[in-house]
């Protein structure tokens, strides 16, 4: 058997996008660009904001607007959305005990929950949960829904009942 080499130079395919939603393209590059920032935090919110618009949105055919409105949210809010989190985190956990993709994903969602009300709140769940899928699997993708349920019944009561 060889061993063969793939070329993987014009992956991904350029002016295409991986999920062939320009929504979910944004809610996902989103969580990446949070990552960013949680991983290199002397780097501006706004470089790295720069940076995704320049090299990724039009590259993913990502929605701008959405992709824009959950940056700037959680670039505003960070601190409050951290907090709220944590109130539904399990007491064995903690904020800080979270890995940095967990918490770019939570941050993400609370921050379209927080700032799109125009989209129902099962619909960004359903949308963040099946992003976490792809980044932290099925078990921990669990794990972030139960959180992300308890925190959209507290910003979004209105819509959920019990």
């Amino acid at each position: 058997m060889t061993d063969t080499v793939q070329d993987f130079s014009d992956f991904p395919v350029p002016n295409t996008n991986l999920t062939g939603n320009d929504k979910t393209e944004a809610r996902m590059l989103a969580v990446q660009a949070i990552y960013q920032h949680q991983l290199m935090k002397e780097m501006p919110f706004e470089d790295v904001l720069r940076e995704f618009v320049v090299y990724h949105l039009d590259a993913h055919k990502a929605n701008k607007e959405i992709f824009s409105t959950i940056i700037h949210e959680v670039q505003e809010n960070q601190q409050r959305f951290e907090t709220l989190i944590s109130q539904h985190i399990d007491e064995r956990w903690s904020w800080k005990r979270l890995g940095l993709v967990e918490q770019s994903i939570l941050l993400a969602t609370v921050a379209e929950l927080s700032s799109r009300v125009d989209v129902d709140a099962p619909v960004i769940l359903n949308e963040f949960v099946n992003i976490s899928k792809g980044f932290v699997g099925e078990k921990d993708s669990k794990f972030i829904n139960g959180i992300l349920n308890a925190v959209a019944r507290k910003v979004r009561p209105t819509e959920f009942t019990e």
